[in-house]
């Protein structure tokens, strides 16, 4: 034990360097065993042990802080710190089955985000949903909300447990509430469930729809929607590669990943376009739809805007966002319409169902 952060180290930096040599010998093996894995993860928690003061004179055993602050310091001390974290997650995701707590690994190495097994914060989802429904109404306007379904829902079968009654619920009761207010009720449940007969609806290392889903939800609201398009648009679809799902970074193995897991999968992203060119595209300023949402319609690897074009034959303004939620992009479009000079028909509100509490409809 050291005293202070000045103190000696007992394990000197010239032993960790012979550490990462090992672990990077064992990597060049077939494969690695268990015992090897468990035997590194006992080692750099030693020594992460070994350099961490677990005096903390400003709080006691007893205090609701001290496990915390002794985490914080025992991980800044871990010796070779990525490369520890990479044996510590290999440990724990590939022997253990650890998945952290932003991560709920499920069967056949399919992985959830744990933000669809609790209620996100109260937000009262229906005033919402009427209050942009009022101001897109003085526009002359028309709302599609479109609920993503959970992929936990989707595929429950790959779960090792069920959830909460109360999540189970929540996708038919947000359903009724569309019907109760007069908006389309666009149910992707059924047909991302259907659609897994012929692929993957959703990705299994990432938290979004698979293109294959994307494309199956497109044809979806362009049926419900009814709306007769002139324009042609052609999608092209290229070869597999690799893609790292978001899920993957919560569980980062680094170089043991071929080994432990979690496996990168695979996606073939496709790239919609006008057949009569750009310029015939957007030779007229009024585009009769806009797509508001999150990153479900703004990354481009499930091209969700593109099918959407094909599907209705219509040209879309994206006004989707990554990492802000449903709701302020939404208010974010809204305030675009006071100077705006031309206005779409249609808006389309891709809303994911686990942002939505269950209790704001009680």
């Amino acid at each position: 034990m050291r005293n202070g952060d000045d103190g000696p180290h007992i394990f000197p930096i010239p032993l960790l360097s012979v550490l990462g040599d090992v672990i990077m010998h064992n990597l060049k093996a077939p494969q690695i065993s268990t015992t090897a894995i468990a035997a590194l993860t006992i080692g750099v928690g030693a020594m992460g042990l070994a350099r961490t003061d677990l005096r903390l004179y400003d709080r006691t055993p007893w205090a609701g802080q001290y496990q915390r602050a002794v985490e914080n310091k025992f991980t800044e001390n871990l010796p070779l710190r990525s490369r520890a974290i990479h044996v510590w997650n290999a440990f724990g995701y590939g022997i253990l089955g650890q998945t952290g707590t932003q991560v709920v690994s499920g069967k056949d190495g399919w992985l959830f985000t744990a933000e669809e097994f609790v209620l996100p914060e109260a937000f009262d989802f229906e005033a919402e949903l009427l209050e942009v429904s009022y101001h897109l109404n003085q526009y002359d306007i028309r709302l599609i909300p479109v609920i993503v379904p959970d992929k936990s829902r989707i595929y429950s079968d790959k779960l090792d447990h069920d959830r909460m009654i109360g999540l189970e619920a929540r996708y038919a009761a947000l359903q009724a509430i569309l019907r109760r207010h007069g908006l389309t009720a666009i149910d992707l449940r059924a047909v991302l469930i259907a659609g897994r007969e012929s692929g993957e609806t959703f990705m299994i290392t990432d938290t979004h729809w698979s293109p294959h889903g994307a494309r199956l939800s497109a044809q979806e609201i362009a049926r419900k929607l009814e709306m007769t398009g002139r324009v042609v648009f052609e999608t092209t679809t290229s070869t597999s590669k690799p893609f790292e799902g978001d899920l993957l970074t919560l569980i980062d193995t680094g170089p043991f990943r071929s080994m432990t897991g979690p496996t990168i999968e695979r996606i073939r992203p496709s790239v919609t376009v006008s057949t009569a060119g750009a310029s015939a595209m957007f030779g007229n300023a009024e585009v009769p739809v806009a797509l508001v949402g999150t990153s479900f319609s703004a990354r481009q690897e499930f091209n969700f805007p593109g099918f959407l074009r094909q599907e209705l034959g219509l040209d879309l303004i994206s006004y989707a966002e990554e990492g802000n939620g449903p709701f302020s992009p939404m208010r974010r479009f809204l305030d675009t319409l006071v100077t705006a000079e031309t206005f779409p028909e249609v808006v389309i509100w891709e809303i994911p169902e686990r942002y939505i509490n269950m209790e704001d409809m009680t």
